[in-house]
């Protein structure tokens, strides 16, 4: 079947900001050329789309960071021709927003911290084993510290005020005072898996072919840890792996 593919499309591929961070799984975006942002958009651009996932997509308006703009016109053209034949639809790109402030996901991280450790001191209390998820609530009070810091530095408290102030060393105000709301918020990422290396590690070390699932199914399990994907822990399941050959 031939399948007439138009040339007015710009194709680029992005990762999802959402709540917990950013996610891993990478998806592929289209620009109309008519659309006033066209030109503007490139690596590193915060855009504003519509939530998706391997099989569908939604109506929810999600921030995407742009990774990576095709910019051969065969991989384009390839790209449509494929969206027409499967007719899996390639989700627009609605705005590009410049000068894009990364404290508001800061902001929305926090909220999500304290939303989930509202929730599991609400909900998630069980006879045999309390099941709080407390990594959130941690997550949350760093937060604190880090805008507390930023805040103390800028009325010109020094790192020795600041540090007897919050009850913190003078190594953690230095850290929190030269990060960005960027920084911050990538480093949640790290923070919430890298907590279960040795858990992981150690299921490699007694079976090298054990799946990713599976040590998701145990973490969940074992750890009650419900603000992670399957799709999160396989990526750093393959990670691990890597490191270790």
């Amino acid at each position: 079947m031939n399948v007439q593919v138009s040339n007015d499309y710009r194709i680029v591929q992005g990762v999802y900001l959402v709540g917990y961070g950013q996610e891993n799984d990478s998806y592929d975006f289209k620009i109309h050329k008519t659309h006033p942002d066209f030109k503007k958009i490139h690596k590193g651009s915060i855009c504003l789309s519509f939530y998706q996932t391997k099989k569908d997509f939604t109506l929810v308006p999600t921030f995407v960071r742009v990774e990576k703009v095709y910019p051969d016109n065969k991989i384009v053209q390839l790209k449509l021709r494929n969206e027409q034949e499967s007719r899996n639809q390639l989700v627009p790109i609605a705005k590009v927003i410049e000068n894009f402030d990364y404290e508001v996901l800061a902001y929305i991280n926090s909220a999500y911290c304290r939303l989930m450790r509202d929730n599991n001191t609400l909900v998630r209390y069980d006879s045999e084993k309390e099941n709080v998820n407390l990594v959130s609530a941690e997550l949350g009070d760093k937060y604190h510290l880090f805008t507390e810091v930023r805040r103390l530095r800028k009325s010109g408290k020094s790192i020795r005020q600041i540090a007897s102030k919050l009850n913190i060393s003078n190594n953690t105000v230095i850290k929190y005072a030269k990060m960005t709301a960027e920084d911050f918020t990538k480093s949640i990422q790290k923070t919430r898996l890298s907590k279960y290396k040795t858990f992981i590690l150690d299921k490699l070390y007694q079976n090298p072919e054990i799946s990713s699932r599976i040590i998701y199914d145990e973490i969940i399990q074992n750890e009650g840890a419900d603000f992670i994907s399957p799709r999160q822990v396989s990526r750093y399941v393959n990670f691990l792996r890597q490191c270790a050959k």
